[in-house]
């Protein structure tokens, strides 16, 4: 008996950790990024979405004003009771000579559903020129079958040749 109520201890506390460790990787997704924009978009319901623009520079050539720069452009839904219900990020990279011109080289897309009445699909991030694009739709379903509210996401996060994302 004494075996198998330490072995249930030893699982709890190995579950416990393993927890904390992929909270603390979700955390960390934008720890390193600076905030530069963010706005708020309210629903009748109380419910509502903010819309946040994150920068990083990440490489810089010595002597020159050549650079590569990371964005984020996040657009997360928040329940009326303050709960985050879902976050779509656009993650783009770019290549920045300053002053005298930019190109997007990456871009791609992540979610997080906290809320298991909400799905994603059609989830999609191109680049062209200096801009990156995310696109995709979540769906919310009355009981997980019932689909009763969509919300398409169709974003994009420029750069221009001074580094400044918009």
């Amino acid at each position: 008996m004494k075996k198998i109520i330490c072995v249930v201890c030893l699982l709890f506390v190995l579950l416990i950790s393993t927890n904390q460790k992929v909270s603390a990787s979700e955390n960390s997704l934008l720890n390193d990024f600076k905030l530069i924009t963010k706005e708020t978009e309210h629903f009748e319901d109380g419910s509502y979405i903010i819309y946040e623009t994150y920068e990083q520079i990440n490489d810089v050539v010595l002597l020159s004003t050549s650079y590569s720069k990371t964005g984020k452009r996040t657009v997360t839904k928040t329940g009326s009771d303050g709960k985050v219900l879902w976050t779509y990020i656009l993650s783009a990279e770019y290549w920045i000579e300053e002053g005298i011109s930019v190109s997007c080289t990456k871009a791609d897309y992540s979610t997080t559903i906290n809320n298991s009445s909400w799905s994603f699909n059609d989830g999609s991030a191109s680049y062209s020129g200096n801009t990156a694009y995310g696109k995709g739709k979540f769906t919310y379903k009355v009981l997980w079958i019932f689909p009763t509210q969509d919300v398409n996401i169709d974003i994009k996060l420029s750069c221009d040749s001074y580094g400044n994302l918009s």
